[in-house]
């Protein structure tokens, strides 16, 4: 009972600083800053959609490419040269594709291209007299691909990719099993329509398809593309159960972070951004100055005169303070959800999914983000102990908060620094490259391909690793917190 009293009082001392109101109050305003970045997003993405919708350079290219056909110092490939580009151009604009931006009909983009490069073709073999039976074979092909443009005739356009695909099989560029993994995209492309509009509403569709292909072509060769070694079996059930989560996405049309129309998405990962931030800083205030702001103004003495012991005095205030921090994540994490679903109810919340005993499982997002945030507390877990630490080794308030932000601001940037020119093992065993916890516990938060990238940088340490370096870590601060509290002369 009287440790649980030592406890409140600290709680309740510290809820009276004017520091921890101010900070509190940051950390939750810093959910509107997540609202109002959020929606400067949507603001900047409608204006480029509108531009790119309604404003294309097409004609100016097109006077362009007239004048330069007027010129009569062109020879006359370098006039069909000119003339394939104009047609191009004037075929883009009778069937509006947007030549200045690929991420518009895509495939129609892709299609001109092709048009193109055959006319120039069929310009060549004209100069050199070429048979007539491989210019028509060209110009006949030509004409069918104008055909599907004009028609918007996707599903045939999937067919000449498939029959090219055939083609390269036939000639033996490729394997047989590479054909049916390149068909076996193109079949998903087709029954997702992915790339069929090309708008900005279905471009996480484009990158989904892509990393299913990258993933099936390492499971295809053994080999991970992204670091050049041979698959594990363990990665390749890895890989896998992500093909499985990505199928699942595009069956269910869940957006991934890659939607640059989501806001919703947006929303939940800046307020986890900027909350962590504040809340990093506001606990780390409160434990830099837990001990040596009480040993500068004296009161320690009092604590001293009582009847408790100097380990249950240090105790109550990291207790404490962990209160603090549970109590604040939860507050953020329901608040935040209440502020996104009001304010994006069109665009509800996806909740999380997983694969387990290759079953896809589902985590309620509500659920989610108050797990992800106890998760992410680690890390500030961490520097509160270190905070803590330099409080009670220095007894300097200034000293101990300014370098616990100062490392916390910067230790992210000078770890990418020496991970990318050191290579050595003996780097995976530093505390600051076995933060970010939260991304192991819940990889599929981030697509895999970029999770690969982190953890490429990182050494690819498991997250049993990682945990027991946290570990090791929290105990020799401890030690060393207890030790100097308990030893050192505080009066």
């Amino acid at each position: 009972m009287k440790f649980l009293k030592l406890c409140q009082n600290e709680v309740i001392k510290t809820m009276k600083k004017k520091s921890t109101k101010l900070m509190i109050i940051l950390t939750l305003v810093s959910i509107l800053g997540a609202l109002g970045f959020s929606y400067l997003i949507k603001v900047l993405n409608d204006f480029t959609s509108e531009t790119i919708l309604y404003v294309s350079n097409n004609e100016e290219t097109i006077n362009h490419l007239e004048n330069e056909l007027k010129d009569n110092s062109l020879s006359e490939r370098e006039k069909g040269y000119v003339q394939a580009q104009l047609d191009m151009y004037n075929l883009a604009n009778e069937n509006n594709v947007n030549l200045n931006n690929i991420m518009y009909n895509y495939w129609k983009v892709e299609l001109l291209n092709v048009i193109t490069q055959e006319k120039v073709n069929v310009v060549d073999l004209k100069l050199q007299q070429a048979n007539n039976t491989e210019i028509e074979e060209k110009e006949s092909l030509i004409n069918e691909l104008i055909s599907i443009i004009k028609e918007d005739n996707y599903n045939k356009y999937i067919d000449i990719q498939k029959q090219q695909e055939k083609e390269s099989l036939d000639k033996k560029q490729i394997t047989e099993k590479q054909y049916n993994l390149n068909i076996e995209i193109l079949d998903l492309m087709q029954k997702y329509e992915i790339n069929k509009t090309g708008t900005m509403e279905d471009s996480w569709k484009t990158s989904l398809l892509d990393e299913i292909r990258i993933l099936k072509n390492n499971l295809l060769t053994g080999i991970d593309s992204n670091s050049g070694k041979v698959l594990t079996v363990e990665k390749q059930q890895e890989q896998e159960d992500v093909i499985k989560l990505d199928l699942y996405k595009l069956e269910n049309n869940i957006p991934t972070m890659d939607s640059l129309t989501d806001y919703r998405m947006y929303y939940d990962y800046m307020a986890i951004a900027f909350t962590s931030t504040f809340l990093s800083i506001m606990m780390i205030m409160i434990t830099g100055s837990a001990i040596s702001t009480e040993i500068s103004k004296g009161t320690i003495k009092f604590w001293l005169i009582t009847p408790n012991k100097r380990w249950k005095i240090l105790l109550s205030k990291i207790v404490s303070a962990v209160l603090i921090l549970l109590v604040m994540i939860l507050v953020i994490s329901i608040l935040s959800d209440i502020i996104g679903t009001i304010v994006f109810r069109d665009n509800p919340a996806q909740d999380y999914i997983y694969v387990k005993n290759g079953e896809v499982h589902k985590i309620n997002h509500n659920l989610y983000t108050i797990l992800y945030n106890l998760v992410n507390s680690i890390d500030i877990l961490m520097f509160m102990l270190f905070a803590l630490m330099l409080s009670t080794v220095t007894r300097s308030t200034a000293t101990s908060v300014g370098i616990s932000i100062a490392t916390y601001i910067g230790s992210g940037g000078i770890m990418s620094l020496i991970n990318s020119f050191v290579k050595y093992d003996f780097i995976k065993f530093i505390p600051f490259n076995n933060l970010g916890l939260v991304d192991k516990v819940f990889p599929n938060a981030v697509s895999y391909m970029q999770l690969e990238t982190i953890s490429s940088m990182l050494n690819n340490v498991s997250i049993g690793f990682s945990v027991s370096v946290l570990v090791v870590c929290a105990i020799l601060m401890l030690v060393t917190t207890f030790d100097s509290f308990n030893k050192r002369d505080i009066i």
